[in-house]
């Protein structure tokens, strides 16, 4: 699922679009509704591919576990040092793209309460250090 990457385009076009319209003025008021419903339409287009997931995995198993991935720090700036600076940006910047697109937070949030509705237990792994069994933590 890439809803971002799908719709990339089509914002471009349309903030191009208002680059060109007389500022303040009726189009460009209407060019401005046009771009902000661009992102709502994409979280729409992800939430609408997690649910039927999440639901059918939720019914179907009495145990989930699932990595407590650090999203933030996965899709972190390569910014470097002054003495080191990072490289690589632009790569970086397209794996960033691709992370938040998928919507792993939004995965985990809607596997859990669906998960509490169910009477499914839920578990977070830890993604860092080596698997102990004591290190399973439960979350709603």
């Amino acid at each position: 699922m890439n809803s971002y990457r799908a719709a990339e385009k089509k914002l471009a076009k349309a903030q191009r679009k208002l680059a060109r319209i007389i500022p303040r003025s009726h189009n460009g008021q209407k060019q401005k509704r046009r771009i902000r419903k661009v992102p709502q339409r994409i979280a729409t287009i992800r939430l609408n591919h997690l649910h039927p997931i999440t639901h059918g995995e939720s019914k179907n198993h009495a145990l989930i576990v699932t990595l407590d991935l650090d999203i933030v720090n996965m899709s972190a700036w390569t910014r470097g040092t002054v003495d080191s600076p990072g490289t690589q940006g632009r790569q970086k910047s397209a794996l960033n793209k691709e992370i938040l697109d998928q919507g792993w937070g939004e995965c985990k949030r809607q596997i859990a309460y669906k998960g509490l509705w169910r009477g499914v237990m839920v578990l977070l792994a830890p993604s860092r250090g080596i698997f102990q069994p004591g290190m399973l933590a439960v979350r709603p």
